[in-house]
C-alpha cells in the first residue's frame, strides 16, 4: 500500500494490527512511501523493490505459491511512461500467478473519471497497452465508483478511479471467486482496495410439509443425488489426460521389436477423444457462443467460465430503505421482497377509458388466421426452432422458472439496477414460439420473440391517449422546421420519449394522461429512470417549476441508447471513443494468449468487428478511429511475444479480401409491368439494347402467362433467350419486386454487400487475393476442407507465401542466413520448405495419394495445390493438407528442438491427425437450432388417411432435358398414383425442385388425393416453404404458387428427408 508513514512508525503499525512481518520503502517528501504487511498464515519473500513497487512471492500454508506486487504509478504525467516500462520489466522477470495492486495514477477509459478536466486519450492508451503486454486484466470492484477525490466543491470537484487490482489468468484460476471492494478511508483522499480471495458462500434449502412442496423437494433431492453420482464417476480431468500422455510416451519409446502400432494408435485416439470432451465441457460452462470447439481452445473456455462466474456474483444489495446487506440470507430476502412488491396488482379501474381511444387495426382475415386451431406442425416447427444446446429447464419442475438478473449499470447495488429475465422452460417456450410464429404475419418480429409484442400492445394505449390529446390541441409536439409534421412521442421497446411545449398547461395534460394510463394498465413512471430535457432558451425559473411538477430531475445530456450518443457534437472521435474502449475491455489481453490461431480469427470477427457494426450503420466514423480499431485487429491477428509486436506477414488490404464473391440488386419478374427491358437489371446476366421505355410484360404471353418465345428470339441472342426462359412466372400476377442477388434468399445482408464492394474494387485495381477468380476454387477448397481450423489457416498462409521461412526472416533482418538447414544448398522459401527440398520430396514420394505428373519440382507450392485439387477427391485433399502441415511442424521441431525428422514418423502423425479429426464423432450443432430432418434412413409411411408424395428428377445431359418422377403412396406403402414427365433443364436446381413440387401437387389434386405429406430433399426449398416471411428469392414466384395451391388441400405438409428416403421417385 501507499503510505505517508515513516519507516520507524511502520513497526508500531505492524504490532498494532497483529501482523507477522512488514517491509517498507521510505517516502520522498510528503508522499510516495510504500508498505507491505503480512499475517502469520503466509510466508513472504521480497524479490525486488523501488520507490514505485514492492515485488514479493507469497507462499500459503498449503504450499500454494504466487506473486504479489504493490505498485505506485508516477504522479507526474510526463514520467508515467517509466512506470509502464517498470511494469513490463517486472512481467518479464518471472512467469507465475501474478497479482498487482496499488495506486496507478491512471485510468483506462473516460468512464472512470468525473469532473471538468478531460483525461489524455494517449495516456489512457499507454496504460491499456501496458496491461495488454503483461496479460493483466482488471478484477473490477464493488462499492463506490471512484477511489480518489480532490475534495473541492461545485464545478472544481474531480473524482477518479486511480486505485485498482489487476491479475493474470493464472492467478485468477487459483482464486476464481476473488472480490475487490473499495473501502472508504476518512483520513485520506484515496479509498482502499480490499481483495477478498475467498468470499463466503451460503446455501439454503427451504422446505414445507404441504404435499406439493414435498413433491418439489423430492425432485430437488433427486437432482442433488444425480449430481453427486455424476461427480463420483470417472471424469475427464487434466490429470487423466496427462497420465494417458505419459503412457503414450512410454509406448513410443519402446524398441522396434516391441513397438505395437495398434496399441499406440488406439491410445492416440483415446487421448484425442478425452481432449475433445474436456474442451466441449468447458465451452458449455463458458457460455461462449461465437467460438466452437475441436481446435484445442480448452484453456480459453475454462478462463471464460471462471470470469463469467466472477462477474455474476452478487456480493450485496440495498433494500427498499437503503440499508446495505452483504449476508446471503439478507440478499435473498431483499430480492424476494422486491419481486413481491413488484407483482402485486394495483387493481386498475380505468381500462375502458384507455381502450376506447385505440383504433382497431386487425382485419377479419387477420383475426381468422390468428384464431384458427393450432396444428401439430406448428408445435413441431416451434420446438425445432430452439437451440439444441440449451438446457430444457429444471428437470421435472414444469412450473419452476429460474430468474436471471442482468445488470443495467456497472457494479449494481439495488434490485432496481437489475433487469429480471425469466429462463423459460421448454413447455412455456413452445407456447410462446407458437404464438409468435402465428403473429409474425400480422406483426413482424423485432428482436426478442415475445417481449416486443407485449411492449407494443401495452404502449398502444398510451400512444392512443397522446394522439387524442394532440388531436384536441391539448398538447403539441415538436417539428424540425416549418411545414414538417409534429412528433409528440417515440416509443423504443420499454423506453418512451415524449415531446411537448414548455408550459404548465401541456405538462398538466401530460401528467393527467400518465396517471390515467397508470390506472388502466398499472404501469407507473419510474422516477429514477425519468429525466426532463429542456431547450437552451428555457428560463431557469420555468425549469424548476416543471421539474417539481413531475417530481423528477432534469438533465443536460441523454444517456447512450443502444450504445449510440443521442446528441452528436463536432468531435465525433470523442463521441465514439468508448467503442474502442469496449473492444479493449472485451479482449483484456489474456484471451489472445489462450486461443489457438484459428480462435484469433473468430475472436476478430465475433468481437472486434461486431462491436462497432451497429454504430457504423447509423453514423460515419472518423477515419482515424477506424484506423485505430483496425490496428487492434491486426495486433490480435499477428500476436505478440513478451510485449514485442510480431511480424505482419501480409498487409491489411489482402487480409480484408472476401472468401466468396457476390452480385448486386435486380428485379424479380412477376407481371413485368414495372420492369424496363433495357433500363432495369432483371436478367441474371445484363443485356443493354432497345428502347428504355419498353417493359418486360411486352415479352410475356399474358393469356398463357408464359414467355413469348417468338418475341424473345426476334430481340435477343439465343443464349439470352435461354436465360430468360428459365425465369419463372406466376399466374397469380403478383407485383414485381427488387431482390438482392448476393444471397440465395434474395434478402440484403451487409456481408454480401461487403463482398460485392470488394469484388468491384479488386476488378478495378486488378489485384489478386483470396477472393480473386483465378484462385477462387483453391480458396474455396481450403476453407471448406475437413481439417482442423489451424491447418486451414496454415494452407492459406502457405499459398500466399507468408510463412516465417528463413528467406522471409532474412529479408526483414531477423536472421543472417537464408539457406535450408535440411539440404544447405538452396534458399528457404515456402515452396522450398513444403515441396522443392530434397528431403521433402522423399516425404511426398512416400505419400499414398497420387501427385499429378505435371507437378514438377520447380513448381511453386501454390501451383502444386491448385493442380492437385483438380484431380484429387476430398479425403485425399485432407491428407494432402495435413501432410504439408506435418512437414512444417517437422521443420520447426528440427530447428527449435534439434529433432531429426523421419519419414515414417511424419506419416504416422499425418494418418493419426487426419483420421482422428474425422472419426472423433464429436459433432456439435450450430446454435441457430435444428433442421427438421428425419433421423431415420428409410422411407416412412404417412399417417392413416394421408398420402406420402415423393418427387425426384434426373438430368439428360445429351438432350439437356430433365426427367421428373412423382410417386404417391398410402399408409401401407401401396402406390396410389405415379407419373413421369420431361421438361427443359434449368441451371438452378432449387428451381427445378420447386417446379417439380408444383407439378406434383397439381397432379395429385387432379387424381383426387388431397391429404398429402410431401417429402423434400432440397433443404433450401423446405426452408422457404416453411418460413412465415415473404420469400424474396429468385424463385419466390414458384414458392408463392406452391403455398397458394396448397390452400386447396384439406391437409398438406412438408418435411425434409435424406436422399436415401426418396429412392422410389
Amino acid at each position: 500500500m501507499e503510505t505517508c508513514l515513516e519507516l520507524r512508525h511502520l513497526e508500531f503499525l505492524r504490532v498494532r494490527l497483529g501482523m507477522r512481518g512488514c517491509f517498507g520503502v521510505d517516502r520522498h517528501g510528503f508522499g510516495g512511501g510504500l508498505a507491505l504487511l503480512w499475517s502469520s498464515s503466509i510466508d513472504i519473500h521480497i524479490q525486488s523493490f523501488s520507490n514505485h513497487h514492492i515485488d514479493a512471492d507469497v507462499i500459503q500454508e498449503d504450499g500454494l505459491r504466487w506473486r504479489a506486487t504493490g505498485f505506485y504509478g508516477h504522479p507526474e504525467r510526463a514520467m508515467r511512461v517509466h512506470s509502464w516500462s517498470l511494469l513490463r520489466h517486472l512481467y518479464r522477470l518471472r512467469s507465475m500467478p501474478w497479482l498487482v495492486m496499488g495506486d496507478f495514477n491512471e485510468i483506462t477509459s473516460l468512464d472512470e473519471k468525473w469532473g471538468c478536466e478531460d483525461r489524455s486519450l494517449a495516456q489512457m492508451a499507454a496504460f491499456r497497452e501496458a496491461m495488454l503486454d503483461c496479460y493483466l486484466q482488471d478484477l473490477g470492484f464493488r462499492g463506490p465508483e471512484f477511489t480518489w477525490s480532490n475534495k473541492r466543491v461545485n464545478g472544481d470537484l474531480v473524482r477518479v478511479r486511480l486505485d485498482r487490482c489487476i491479475a493474470n489468468e493464472e492467478w485468477l484460476s487459483l482464486f476464481p471467486r476473488v472480490q475487490v471492494s473499495h473501502v472508504i478511508v476518512s483520513s485520506s483522499n484515496h479509498m482502499g482496495a480490499l481483495a477478498n480471495l475467498d468470499p463466503p458462500i451460503a446455501w439454503c434449502t427451504p422446505f414445507s410439509s404441504m404435499p406439493m412442496f414435498t413433491v418439489v423437494h423430492k425432485i430437488k433431492q433427486c437432482q442433488i443425488n444425480l449430481l453427486l453420482w455424476s461427480q463420483s464417476q470417472l471424469r475427464v480431468t487434466p490429470r487423466l489426460i496427462d497420465s494417458k500422455k505419459t503412457e503414450l510416451a512410454f509406448l513410443e519409446s519402446c524398441p522396434h521389436d516391441e513397438y505395437d502400432s495398434t496399441e499406440v494408435n488406439a491410445l492416440r485416439r483415446e487421448i484425442n477423444i478425452l481432449v475433445e470432451k474436456e474442451e466441449i465441457f468447458w465451452r458449455q460452462q463458458s457460455r461462449v457462443a461465437w467460438l466452437k470447439e475441436r481446435d484445442r481452445n480448452t484453456q480459453f473456455f475454462h478462463a471464460c467460465a471462471s470470469q463469467q462466474k466472477k462477474v455474476n456474483t452478487i456480493v450485496g444489495l440495498q433494500d427498499q430503505n437503503g440499508v446495505w446487506g452483504s449476508n446471503p440470507i439478507v440478499i435473498k430476502d431483499t430480492a424476494v421482497a422486491y419481486f413481491h412488491n413488484l407483482f402485486v396488482s394495483s387493481n386498475p379501474d380505468a381500462i375502458d377509458e384507455v381502450v376506447q381511444h385505440v383504433e382497431g387495426v386487425v382485419t377479419p382475415n387477420m383475426n381468422e388466421a390468428l384464431l384458427r386451431p393450432f396444428s401439430n406442425e406448428e408445435i413441431h416447427h416451434a420446438l425445432f426452432q430452439m437451440s439444441p444446446s440449451k438446457a430444457p429447464g429444471p428437470d421435472g419442475s414444469i412450473n419452476c422458472t429460474n430468474i436471471v438478473l442482468i445488470p443495467k449499470v456497472k457494479s449494481p447495488e439495488s434490485m432496481t439496477q437489475f433487469r429480471p429475465i425469466s429462463l423459460c422452460n421448454v413447455l412455456y417456450k413452445i407456447v410462446s414460439k407458437v404464438l409468435v410464429n402465428r403473429m409474425k404475419v400480422v406483426l413482424p418480429r423485432q428482436g426478442d420473440p415475445l417481449s416486443p409484442y407485449l411492449f407494443l400492445l401495452c404502449a398502444e394505449g398510451l400512444s392512443a391517449l397522446i394522439l387524442k390529446a394532440e388531436g384536441d390541441d391539448l398538447i403539441r409536439g415538436v417539428s424540425i422546421c416549418h411545414g414538417d409534421p409534429r412528433v409528440s412521442h417515440l416509443f423504443l421497446a420499454d423506453d418512451s420519449v415524449i415531446f411537448c411545449r414548455v408550459s404548465r398547461e401541456d405538462c398538466n395534460v401530460l401528467l393527467h394522461l400518465l396517471a390515467l394510463y397508470e390506472r388502466a394498465l398499472g404501469q407507473k413512471i419510474n422516477g429514477e429512470k425519468t429525466a426532463l430535457f429542456y431547450s437552451k432558451n428555457t428560463p431557469l425559473e420555468i425549469r424548476s417549476v416543471l421539474t417539481a411538477m413531475f417530481g423528477t430531475s432534469h438533465t443536460t445530456q441523454f444517456e447512450k441508447y443502444l450504445g449510440l450518443p443521442p446528441i452528436m457534437g463536432r468531435l465525433k472521435k470523442h463521441a465514439f471513443n468508448d467503442i474502442k474502449d469496449r473492444i479493449w475491455r472485451r479482449l483484456q489481453g489474456w484471451k489472445e494468449k489462450l486461443l489457438s490461431q484459428a480462435g484469433w480469427e473468430i475472436l476478430i470477427k465475433a468481437v472486434v468487428q461486431a462491436i462497432p457494426t451497429y454504430a457504423m450503420s447509423c453514423f460515419k466514423f472518423p477515419a482515424r478511429l477506424c484506423v485505430e480499431i483496425c490496428s487492434i485487429a491486426n495486433r490480435i491477428w499477428w500476436g505478440q511475444c513478451n510485449g514485442a509486436r510480431k511480424v505482419h506477414w501480409v498487409n491489411k488490404e489482402k487480409l480484408v479480401k472476401s472468401k466468396n464473391e457476390g452480385d448486386g440488386l435486380r428485379w424479380r419478374v412477376s407481371a413485368g409491368t414495372q420492369v424496363k427491358v433495357w433500363k432495369d437489371a432483371w436478367l441474371p446476366s445484363p443485356v443493354r439494347i432497345l428502347s428504355e421505355k419498353a417493359t418486360v410484360d411486352s415479352l410475356i404471353d399474358n393469356d398463357q402467362m408464359c414467355w413469348d418465345i417468338e418475341k424473345l428470339r426476334s430481340v435477343f441472342l439465343p443464349r439470352y433467350v435461354e436465360i430468360i426462359q428459365q425465369i419463372p412466372l406466376s399466374n397469380r400476377r403478383p407485383c414485381d419486386r427488387q431482390i438482392w442477388t448476393g444471397t440465395r434468399s434474395g434478402k440484403f445482408t451487409v456481408r454480401s454487400a461487403y463482398h460485392l464492394l470488394l469484388h468491384q474494387r479488386s476488378n478495378g485495381e486488378g489485384s489478386s487475393s483470396s477472393g480473386a477468380s483465378s484462385y477462387s476454387k483453391l480458396w474455396h477448397v481450403i476453407w471448406s476442407a475437413q481439417v482442423q481450423p489451424k491447418i486451414k489457416l496454415f494452407m492459406w498462409r502457405a499459398c500466399l507465401d507468408i510463412l516465417p521461412t528463413r528467406t522471409k526472416l532474412f529479408d526483414r533482418g531477423v536472421l543472417h542466413s537464408f539457406s535450408c538447414h535440411w539440404c544447405e544448398d538452396a534458399t528457404k522459401t515456402s515452396s522450398h520448405v513444403l515441396w522443392q527440398c530434397e528431403f521433402v520430396q522423399r516425404i511426398w514420394r512416400a505419400c499414398p495419394i497420387s501427385i499429378p505428373n505435371v507437378c514438377g519440382v520447380d513448381m511453386t507450392f501454390c501451383d502444386l495445390i491448385s493442380h492437385c485439387i483438380l484431380v484429387l477427391s476430398h479425403p485425399n485433399i485432407e491428407i494432402l493438407f495435413t501432410t504439408a502441415w506435418e512437414i512444417w511442424n517437422a521443420r520447426n521441431r528440427h530447428f527449435w528442438e534439434n529433432k531429426i525428422p523421419i519419414v515414417d514418423d511424419i506419416w504416422k502423425r499425418v494418418a493419426g491427425l487426419a483420421t482422428n479429426f474425422l472419426d472423433a464423432g464429436l459433432q456439435v450443432c450450430e446454435d441457430g437450432g435444428h433442421q427438421s430432418i428425419a433421423d431415420f434412413s428409410r422411407w416412412r409411411p404417412p399417417e392413416v388417411g394421408n398420402y406420402k408424395l415423393n418427387v425426384g428428377f434426373c438430368k439428360d445431359s445429351r438432350n439437356m432435358n430433365v426427367g421428373l418422377g412423382f410417386v404417391i403412396r398410402d399408409c401401407n406403402g401401396f402406390v396410389a398414383a405415379a407419373m413421369t414427365q420431361q421438361m427443359a433443364w434449368h441451371d438452378d436446381k432449387v428451381q427445378i425442385h420447386a417446379m417439380m413440387v408444383l407439378k406434383a401437387l397439381k397432379f395429385s389434386y387432379d387424381v383426387g388425393l388431397r391429404r398429402l405429406e410431401v417429402d423434400l430433399v432440397c433443404k433450401d426449398l423446405f426452408s422457404m416453404l416453411n418460413s412465415d416471411d415473404i420469400c424474396l428469392a429468385p424463385i419466390g414466384n414458384l414458392v408463392g404458387d406452391i403455398s397458394f395451391f396448397c390452400q386447396r388441400f384439406p391437409f398438406c405438409s412438408f418435411a425434409f428427408v435424406k436422399c436415401i428416403c426418396n429412392k422410389a421417385a
